[in-house]
């Protein structure tokens, strides 16, 4: 059973991996990393006393004759594990391979000659800069460069200039984060590139233009978010591409526009949550593709079509529920499906498969199945090996036919299911062995049973979208309708505008408040029926308006709510006279606005407005409040003054205020003329305090123009 994340340790290849597991032959004329970097158990020694090799070694090193694949007999110094902080001094430049790994160089001065190296290794040595980037340019010959676990930030242009004959580099698991467009430039027969582990957040189509030869690129476990079109542009001849471990989220249509000899996609771990059956469809080698690990909740009809893929991988899906009608559709090389370790995988429709005429074996084990469908003999007649242990299988009709093929003997044309004697099913939660269960003991046909694929009550907000997927298994097939709100039947054949309604499937684009309610799925043969009922509540929304000061003029409104102030741009805000059958006045509004002030209105008049949220071309209100403006005259802010008893007392206070400012300023002159020597201390007169203004005026509270709030004019609406 394959791992969904392959451990890549030095240069290592995809290719490799899968044909080691599978057993699948692969043309190895290209070299792939493992079979570079990794010598043999047993190192082949020439005889010391007739190769004097053996005899001239740099201190704390040793010196062999070592075979490695693809690379047979050559002359070896091996300083690795050393504690060196600078190059050895090496006397004979003989040397083909030179083992420098775990090491504490930091900065590579300058290298030693070495005109005939093929293999140089530093990885895990520390090593944050080399001094020249012309350090490589004497290592004409040099096949295989490994930097593998260092702490390399950039890559100048002009990097490995001189490595004319490498093949294989290794870069795997530095600090890259700028790379030149030109740093590859001169590395005209490269065919391996590992950039993985170095926390790239995006590819730049730039840096392949120099190395067109490269066939194996393996950019995993990186913070990629998004591919790009033509991001690969320029590797015609790319064949294995490793995208493991990214978070990768979008794939745009044309990201792999040109990769006529892809031929193994490995897109595992990332967080997509669309199966990318557009974008791959072009690919016209592409053999093997791995998806696991990503978001998927369905996979549905003819996601894969029309396709020359010989195995697909859809394990270790946490979200995935469901396999829908035709979702493998005219796939005629297909011979291997794994789908295990999908631990919400419930359902399998029967007529999930369709002219797949040599699938061979399908990896079902570890799942959340109730049933697997008795469609599915005659929908993949030459399917022989099937693993369906560790699933939660029910005792009834639905197993007969596994039954019957465990049974039989001497069938060539029998399906064997592997590690048979792990298969259980379960009747009113007593477990049992499949192979402790007769056929005749179980009916060949029974009535539907529903499967728990929703919730029985859930919450959804105006304009998300609401999705309930009936699932149901039983002999024979049974037929699917909803049950909405009072009973109205609903189908496929009878869909509403904006609602989708097929295999079970029942679902509404953008949710109103109106699709509050019951939905029961009713599933039905001749055998019975049984059915499975959910409650929806659609919420007003995440944003709501208040009303902040109100004039005889102008109304200020307050946006209220969970949703994010850079996303207001979807919403608008209408208004008018609640009491006249008119059109809205429209506002758009912004991002980062939080309120807005409604200007040139009516004194005394009643107006309704509403915040409506836009999906597409549709418009959809989510909240509407009245408001009143005020009396003319009455304006905010402005406090009216009539008692004549007050107007007095005021003035009183006033007239006392300004004769006690005069008394101090005459005693401040007197005091002045008689040349006092102690001033009044603090005791004696307390400052003046400052004369409040705030009950004189009150100006509107928003401002004008402002980051957070828009002033808007009922002319400009």
């Amino acid at each position: 059973m394959r791992s969904p994340v392959y451990s890549l340790l030095g240069v290592l290849s995809l290719i490799t991996i899968i044909n080691s597991v599978h057993g699948i032959k692969s043309n190895r004329d290209n070299i792939t990393s493992n079979q570079v970097l990794a010598p043999n158990p047993q190192p082949i020694r020439d005889n010391p006393l007739r190769n004097p090799w053996t005899t001239h070694c740099a201190t704390n090193c040793t010196c062999d004759v070592v075979s490695y694949a693809n690379y047979k007999n050559l002359k070896t110094i091996n300083c690795s594990n050393s504690n060196l902080v600078s190059m050895p001094n090496i006397s004979n430049n003989l040397a083909e391979a030179f083992l420098l790994s775990k090491n504490k160089f930091k900065i590579v001065q300058e290298l030693p000659h070495l005109k005939n190296l093929k293999i140089l290794d530093l990885s895990s040595s520390q090593i944050s800069k080399f001094k020249s980037h012309w350090q490589f340019f004497l290592y004409g010959l040099l096949e295989v460069l490994n930097l593998h676990n260092n702490l390399l930030k950039t890559l100048q242009d002009g990097a490995f200039t001189g490595l004319k004959n490498l093949r294989v580099l290794d870069l795997s698991y530095n600090r890259l984060h700028s790379i030149g467009k030109d740093a590859f430039g001169g590395l005209n027969n490269l065919q391996v590139l590992n950039l993985e582990g170095n926390g790239l957040t995006s590819v730049n189509p730039d840096w392949f233009q120099r190395i067109k030869s490269v066939s194996e690129l393996l950019l995993s476990k990186n913070d990629l978010r998004k591919l790009t079109d033509d991001v690969f542009r320029e590797l015609p001849l790319l064949s294995t591409l490793n995208l493991t471990g990214n978070q990768i989220r979008v794939i745009e249509v044309n990201a792999f526009r040109g990769l006529s000899k892809l031929c193994v996609l490995n897109l595992s771990n990332n967080r997509l949550t669309n199966i990318p059956s557009q974008e791959v469809r072009p690919l016209p080698s592409l053999d093997i593709l791995i998806l696991d690990a990503n978001s998927f909740e369905t996979v549905k009809s003819e996601e894969f079509h029309h396709l020359n893929i010989s195995e697909i991988s859809l394990s270790f899906l946490p979200l995935l529920k469901s396999i829908q009608n035709n979702s493998f559709h005219h796939l005629p090389k297909l011979t291997i499906l794994q789908m295990h370790d999908n631990k919400n995988l419930l359902f399998i429709h029967p007529t999930a498969f369709s002219q797949v005429p040599n699938l061979q074996k399908l990896y079902l084990h570890n799942n959340k199945l109730w049933a697997l469908p008795y469609t599915l003999k005659a929908s993949l007649p030459n399917c022989t090996n099937i693993h369906l242990y560790h699933n939660p299988l029910r005792c009834d009709c639905n197993i007969h036919w596994i039954l019957k093929e465990l049974a039989s003997t001497g069938n060539k044309s029998r399906i064997e299911f592997h590690d048979a004697n792990k298969i259980i099913c379960d009747f009113s939660n007593n477990k049992t062995l499949l192979s402790k269960i007769r056929v005749n003991e179980i009916p060949e046909s029974c009535p539907p049973t529903t499967l728990p694929s929703f919730p029985k009550h859930f919450e959804t907000s105006i304009g998300e979208p609401i999705s309930l997927e009936c699932l149901a298994i039983g002999v024979p097939l049974p037929q699917i309708h909803w049950l909405v709100g009072k009973g109205a039947k609903k189908n496929q054949t009878n869909p509403e505008k904006q609602t989708e309604i097929n295999n079970g499937l029942y679902y509404v684009r953008f949710a109103r408040l109106n699709n509050s309610g019951s939905y029961k799925c009713v599933a039905e043969n001749i055998k019975g029926n049984d059915t499975r009922s959910a409650s929806v509540e659609v919420l007003s929304g995440r944003l709501n308006i208040i009303t902040g000061k109100t004039s005889n003029t102008y109304i200020t409104i307050i946006l209220n709510g969970s949703e994010s102030l850079m996303l207001l741009d979807k919403y608008q805000i209408h208004y008018k006279e609640s009491v006249k059958d008119s059109e809205y006045n429209v506002i758009y509004l912004k991002s980062r606005m939080h309120r807005c002030t409604i200007t040139g209105l009516k004194p005394h008049t009643m107006y309704e407005l509403c915040i409506l949220y836009q999906i597409n071309s549709e418009l959809l209100k989510l909240h509407c409040i009245n408001v009143t403006t005020k009396l003319e005259g009455d304006k905010s802010g402005i406090t009216k003054i009539v008692d004549v008893k007050v107007v007095m007392g005021i003035i009183v206070a006033i007239s006392v205020t300004l004769t006690v400012i005069c008394f101090i300023a005459v005693a401040k002159r007197f005091r002045k003329r008689k040349e006092y020597e102690e001033p009044f201390g603090h005791d004696r007169m307390e400052p003046l305090s400052h004369i409040p203004l705030e009950n004189l005026y009150h100006p509107p509270s928003t401002p004008i123009c402002s980051s957070r709030t828009s002033l808007i004019s009922h002319s400009q609406a």
